[in-house]
Parts: structure tokens; C-alpha cells; sequence
């Protein structure tokens, strides 16, 4: 087995939070463009029960296509090159200074659990930018912004802010060349005064704040959302 095959599991998660921002962007302002929420509004269960249950239904389908997703690949990729090759440690195939003792298996699924956390993170960021757009055009542009944002950042902006960035946005945990997967292979820090925290830490700690704060946003927005 060959680092590219985790390459591989980062594309996947990649193109499936392509596919959940795309879902999730015209939740709200699909509404708003063709009026259907201003009848909506009128009903029983109505913006706030609305909002959450469209807010919960997003996240749910999210989750259940990158679990599906993530559980198919590492089912497939492991069968064809033999389950032995999860126990090789990745210092064989990155580096031997590599920080973490992981061996490949636990790597895969690491990578998950934080792809799974970086899609809901993105996923809820896009769904409070769709409550604050009034076309599904703009919400949709926003939102791929966010999902590309962390592999310019990465290419493009200098030094530790460059860092700083690619590890706080929702996407960053299944970014090209700016995710997990490579954060784990690295030595990088965020320094904020006298504590340093390593930067898959950091992706992790992000994603799991992001999503209830942008889903509750999201939500809020809706409810507060008026007609021009």
C-alpha cells in the first residue's frame, strides 16, 4: 500500500463535500427566490420548526452520504491490497519523524471521523449562507468559495497565516493539499502567545465548534429573515 491510496480516501472526501454543499446551499434561499416562504412562514411550524428541521435534515443526508461513502472506499481499497496493510505504520510511508505512531488502519479511520466533522461544519456554514442569500445562485457560489477557500489559502498566503486559515475553516479537514491527512504527516503549530497546538487538533477542535454555532446561525437568521 502507497500514500497515494490515502490521497485517494482525501479526494473522495473532497468531492462528497462538494456534493453536501451543493445539496445543502438552497435550503433556504430557494425559498426565498421563488416566495414558497412566505407561505411557509404562515404554517403552523413555521420558522423556527422549520428552520431546525431543515437544518437537521441536511446535516442527517450529509452525514449518511459520507459515512456510506468513507465505509465503501475503505471496504474496497483494503480488500484489494490485503488487511494486513492497515497494521504498516505510516512512518513507512511518509516519513520516520512523522509525529504520530499511527499505523495505517487507524490513519484511515482518524481521517474519517474528521472528514465526517469537516463535511457537517461546511455543510451548517452553508446552510447559514443560504438563510442569508435571496437567490440559490449566490448561496451556491458562497458556499464552493468556502470549499476551495483553504487550497488557495494554502498556495497563495504566506507563513503562519496561511496556517492559521487552512485550520479553522469548515473545509479544511478534507481540503486538497491543505486537509487532516496531511496536517497528521506534518509539524506544523498554531502559536497563540505560549501555547502551541497542533494543527490536526486544531482542524478537529474547529469543525466540532463550527457546526452547532453555524447550524443555531443558520436557524436564527431564518427566523429573522424579511421580505424587501
Amino acid at each position: 500500500m502507497s500514500s497515494t491510496i490515502l490521497d485517494y480516501q482525501n479526494i473522495m472526501g473532497f468531492l462528497v463535500l462538494l456534493f453536501c454543499v451543493v445539496i445543502a446551499a438552497p435550503v433556504f434561499s430557494a425559498d426565498y427566490q421563488s416566495g414558497a416562504d412566505d407561505i411557509l412562514r404562515c404554517t403552523r411550524n413555521g420558522r423556527a420548526r422549520l428552520g431546525i428541521a431543515k437544518v437537521l435534515t441536511a446535516l442527517f443526508v450529509s452525514a449518511a452520504a459520507f459515512v456510506i461513502c468513507a465505509v465503501v472506499h475503505i471496504l474496497v481499497v483494503n480488500s484489494l491490497f490485503g488487511w494486513e496493510c492497515t497494521k504498516t505504520s505510516i512512518q513507512m510511508l511518509y516519513s520516520i519523524v512523522t509525529l504520530t505512531g499511527m499505523n495505517i488502519g487507524e490513519l484511515q479511520r482518524l481521517f474519517a471521523v474528521a472528514g465526517l466533522l469537516s463535511v457537517l461544519a461546511s455543510v451548517s456554514f452553508t446552510l447559514f449562507l443560504s438563510s442569508r442569500c435571496k437567490t440559490t445562485v449566490a448561496s451556491l457560489a458562497s458556499g464552493l468559495v468556502f470549499c476551495i477557500a483553504p487550497v488557495v489559502l494554502f498556495m497563495t498566503v504566506p507563513g503562519a497565516l496561511s496556517t492559521w486559515l487552512c485550520s479553522i475553516l469548515p473545509a479544511s479537514g478534507t481540503s486538497i493539499q491543505a486537509s487532516i491527512l496531511y496536517a497528521i504527516t506534518d509539524f506544523q503549530f498554531l502559536s497563540l502567545g505560549g501555547l502551541a497546538v497542533w494543527t490536526p487538533y486544531a482542524i478537529i477542535g474547529a469543525c466540532i465548534i463550527e457546526i452547532p454555532l453555524f447550524a443555531f446561525l443558520a436557524v436564527r437568521s431564518y427566523c429573522r429573515h424579511t421580505v424587501n
